[in-house]
């Protein structure tokens, strides 16, 4: 039961890192394209549906990597 116990807790510190990690590493790729397309579309080099289709293909890429962490964070 020591062992268990043991095990869990350090599933659980993993847990606590690996859920928010994913979340933040999509948050700032989030931005940096904002940061990176807004000034290219403030300058005419790129258009707003452009970077929105960027935006879109990064939630695609991201939202199953964070639903997959907050699987592994629920059970």
């Amino acid at each position: 039961a020591d062992r268990y116990r043991v095990i869990n807790e350090k599933t659980f510190k993993l847990l606590a890192v690996f859920m928010p990690g994913v979340k933040l590493v999509g948050n700032l790729t989030t931005g940096l394209v904002l940061l990176y397309g807004g000034y290219r579309a403030l300058h005419g080099e790129m258009t707003i549906g452009t970077l929105a289709a960027f935006l879109l293909y990064l939630r695609m890429f991201f939202e199953p990597m964070q639903e997959i962490s907050q699987f592994f964070n629920t059970f």
